[in-house]
């Protein structure tokens, strides 16, 4: 029988990417096709629903709050005698546990002939000598819906799968297996949706109109907005506003020095103009670039303060081995003013890097948003390189809505920095393509326009206050300084 659509299905998000991440599918979709609690726990009822459906994920949810299971790339049969299968992709693992911070995998041995095992009489099974067997026969809960025997085990040591330098199989499980359900999710690459998750009219007057509000912004205060860009080396920073000033001089640009190299190729602080195509004057914005974030060198959260507050004039050397000191910092500005401080903040993430990002870089993008935040400056996401995940979208930049992936990446970082989805931009920099393609900078334009519309309300709102105040001395700046 079908999953009822009222179910809800145990298995979080942040568990379906560490499990697309060992599957090596980051499109998989997971379809809950067996839920023991809703099925009965019933190895027949489970080949009924899982059998030829290619590969699946088992899992078990123990009282004690364990999570584990397996996973397999070929179909489950049902046949009459046992029949073990190779499965040189199949792994097991353990997502939950007490008293230990992350997951655990055990890869398979590749020179076994038993990852699987099926049988009409088991429900998932793993290894040839029963490593891991979820269900067997027939079972039925207790009236609290609890399972104490499901005919399950897990051997003390696996055979098939390898388990050298990782927790006992006991750890992964807590010991007992009472489970409070089983499930089983089919893996399937869906990797667009039917429909956009956000609709953008890709015609060319959508492209003119962004260029004109864009060319025509302005600020209460008449002085340039200053967008301050910062992100993991390699994210796409510089190469953002390659991207944005090609686009208003009508040709691929390399301004502001750009690349793929191990530390930041970005030496020096520079605030960038981009100027009107026809009257040649700058445009009301600057976009402030700094070096990258290293795991280890690079800004460190005092520096990114530095340049947040306007202190670090144009054109300052950086060295990534060593932190900003106002005293020795050349031209220092020890009393910037509100036309020198970051209007808007943009953190540029690489999509294709955020599963692999090392938690101290995540540390100092997190340092940035608690700085932004602590000023009540706007903060945007640039998510790039979405070619690189998504082949639609490499194909077709107009895709980029329709893909699950970068559906999830968005609202994973939405969710990570606690901002609105909307405020999260997928853009594709112009870093390989020779001449320039109005879809590609339909997507470009929009993430700008929306972050000078952020740092034009911050800007306003900076002068209402002061208007509200009565006092045109009043520095409004300082005082959200001094909360901090």
């Amino acid at each position: 029988m079908p999953i009822p659509l009222a179910i809800d299905c145990l298995l979080p998000p942040n568990d379906e990417d560490q499990l697309r991440n060992w599957i090596g599918r980051p499109n998989a979709a997971f379809k809950l096709i067996y839920k023991a609690s809703i099925h009965g726990y019933n190895s027949k009822i489970f080949h009924q629903t899982c059998d030829d459906k290619g590969p699946t994920v088992s899992l078990a949810y123990t009282t004690a709050d364990y999570v584990f299971g397996g996973y397999t790339s070929i179909p489950w049969e049902n046949p009459a005698v046992a029949a073990p299968k190779r499965d040189p992709n199949a792994f097991l693992f353990g997502l939950q546990q007490k008293a230990r911070g992350s997951p655990v995998y055990y890869t398979s041995l590749q020179e076994q002939n038993g990852h699987v095992e099926h049988h009409d009489g088991l429900g998932p099974a793993f290894g040839e000598k029963k490593d891991m067997v979820l269900l067997t026969g027939e079972h039925y809960a207790t009236k609290d819906g609890i399972i104490e025997d499901a005919g399950a085990q897990v051997a003390e040591a696996f055979t098939s799968f390898k388990s050298v330098d990782l927790p006992p199989p006991a750890q992964i499980t807590g010991g007992k297996l009472h489970f409070r359900d089983i499930e089983v999710y089919q893996v399937t690459d869906k990797p667009v949706m039917e429909k956009p998750s956000v609709n953008i009219s890709w015609e060319n007057k959508t492209r003119e109109k962004l260029l004109k509000d864009i060319m025509g912004f302005q600020t209460v205060n008449k002085k340039p907005a200053r967008i301050l860009l910062l992100g993991q080396i390699g994210a796409g920073k510089s190469s953002f506003f390659n991207s944005v000033s090609s686009i208003f001089k009508g040709y691929i640009a390399q301004t502001a020095k750009a690349g793929e190299e191990a530390s930041s190729m970005t030496k020096t602080y520079r605030t960038y103009a981009v100027r009107d195509p026809e009257s040649r004057s700058p445009l009301n914005f600057l976009l402030c670039d700094t070096m990258g974030v290293e795991k280890e060198h690079g800004l460190q959260e005092a520096d990114m303060a530095y340049f947040i507050n306007g202190n670090i004039p144009n054109g300052t050397p950086l060295n990534p081995s060593k932190m900003i000191n106002p005293k020795t910092t050349r031209n220092f500005k020890h009393s910037p003013n509100f036309d020198d401080e970051t209007h808007c903040g943009v953190l540029v993430i690489n999509t294709a890097y955020i599963d692999a990002m090392p938690q101290d870089v995540w540390r100092k993008l997190e340092a940035f948003k608690r700085l932004i935040n602590d000023r009540e400056i706007p903060l945007i996401i640039l998510l790039t390189k979405i070619d690189q995940v998504c082949p639609q979208v490499a194909d077709d930049v107009r895709r980029v809505y329709y893909s699950n992936f970068i559906k999830r990446m968005i609202e994973k970082m939405s969710s990570r920095f606690g901002i609105a989805q909307n405020q999260v931009h997928p853009v594709q920099n112009y870093t390989i393509a020779h001449d320039l393609d109005d879809n590609t900078d339909i997507l470009i334009l929009q993430a700008f326009l929306h972050m000078l519309r952020a740092a034009g309300n911050y800007i306003e709102d900076y002068y209402n206050l002061r208007e509200e105040e009565g006092n045109n001395d009043l520095n409004v700046r300082d005082n959200r300084l001094s909360q901090t």
